[in-house]
C-alpha cells in the first residue's frame, strides 16, 4: 500500500511545475505525466483481483472492469503522445489540448481505483 501512496505522490506531482514554453517542453511534460500515471495503474492492476475469494478487500484489490478500463485509456493516452510527437518532430503544431484530456482520464481512472 505504501509503494501505491508513493507512485501515486509521484503521478500528482508529475503534473506540477513551470509551464511549458515550447511544444517539446509540453511534449516532456506530457510523457512525463503519461510515465508517471502508468506506473501507479501498472502497481494497482498487478494485485490480486477482488474478485478472487482469497483477495483483499479495495484497494488492496485490482477491480477487473478497471484493469480493462485502464488498459484502453493507457492506450488512447499513448497514441495521442505518440501523434503529437511526430507532428511536433516534423516542425508542424500539435493540439496538446488531445494529450492534457488523454491524460486527465488516465489520472481520473487512477482515482477510481482508490474507492
Amino acid at each position: 500500500m505504501k509503494f501505491l501512496s508513493v507512485v501515486a505522490l509521484c503521478a500528482a506531482l508529475a503534473g506540477c511545475g513551470d509551464k511549458p514554453n515550447t511544444p517539446a517542453q509540453a511534449m516532456v511534460a506530457a510523457r512525463a505525466t503519461y510515465i508517471a500515471t502508468s506506473a501507479a495503474f501498472l502497481a494497482y492492476a498487478t494485485q490480486p483481483f477482488c474478485t478472487q475469494p482469497s483477495a483483499p478487500k479495495p484497494p488492496l484489490c485490482a477491480k477487473p472492469e478497471l484493469v480493462i478500463k485502464g488498459k484502453a485509456v493507457a492506450s488512447n493516452a499513448r497514441l495521442a503522445l505518440d501523434a503529437a510527437d511526430l507532428v511536433i518532430n516534423a516542425g508542424g503544431i500539435a493540439d496538446l489540448r488531445v494529450i492534457e484530456q488523454a491524460n486527465k482520464e488516465f489520472r481520473d481512472l487512477l482515482e477510481e481505483t482508490k474507492k
